[in-house]
């Protein structure tokens, strides 16, 4: 047993602890990014168990549509990431919110207890509104002389 296995030995060893290290590195990251994942999931679920939409009343002017929806959780909700859906189909509605007193159209938070308007061109016969976080609320369109959603 000369140099050559000496020599050879130490070139493995070193070989398996590049190997290692290159493992290592890939396995720590991919359980980094697995764990936020997972933490994001969760986060959005608790979103999604908190926000909660109530359709208060849906009026037909003519051929304009007004949609009253309250934000009754607890999340403060994007307004551009909310949908109305009109029998169906998705409608681009110009939008108001209002709190107690308070009337506004240029912000993009819907916070709890805030009513969001919406104001569409249409002659359809039911609404949905979709938030950001999926869950919906869906309203029949009343008569033109009834003025309450059923």
């Amino acid at each position: 047993m000369g140099f050559s296995v000496s020599g050879s030995t130490v070139i493995i060893l070193i070989g398996c602890l590049i190997a290692f290290s290159a493992a290592f590195t890939v396995t720590v990251d991919s359980f980094d990014r697995v764990t936020t994942a997972q933490d994001e999931h969760a986060d959005r679920l608790l979103d999604r168990q908190n926000t909660e939409i109530e359709i208060g009343d849906v009026q037909r002017d003519d051929a304009t549509l007004t949609v009253h929806v309250t934000n009754t959780g607890s999340t403060a909700l994007s307004i551009d990431r909310t949908d109305l859906l009109i029998d169906g189909g998705y409608t681009h509605a110009e939008h108001t919110i209002t709190n107690g007193d308070t009337t506004t159209d240029d912000t993009d938070l819907w916070l709890p207890g805030d009513t969001l308007a919406f104001e569409a061109e249409s002659g359809g016969d039911s609404v949905k509104v979709v938030t950001q976080h999926g869950v919906a609320a869906t309203a029949d369109v009343p008569d033109a002389d009834t003025t309450e959603a059923t």
